[in-house]
């Protein structure tokens, strides 16, 4: 994947290899971080998540 592309909810979901329900949870908690399009959508940048999950593996791990 092109890490300057924004990918959709589905998209990072199955990157994740979680229902899209996990990941619309952490968006209305401000957990995961988003990109706003307009009023309506929501993209994700992959570089972003990628950084999300190493804090999230950090945390684990102490």
């Amino acid at each position: 994947m092109d890490e300057d592309r924004l990918l959709t909810v589905q998209e990072i979901a199955d990157y994740l290899s979680v229902p899209k329900s996990f990941v619309y949870g952490k968006t209305r908690t401000g957990e995961i971080p988003t990109v706003r399009v307009g009023r309506k959508y929501c993209r994700f940048s992959l570089q972003a998540i990628k950084e999300w999950l190493k804090g999230q593996q950090e945390a684990a791990a102490q």
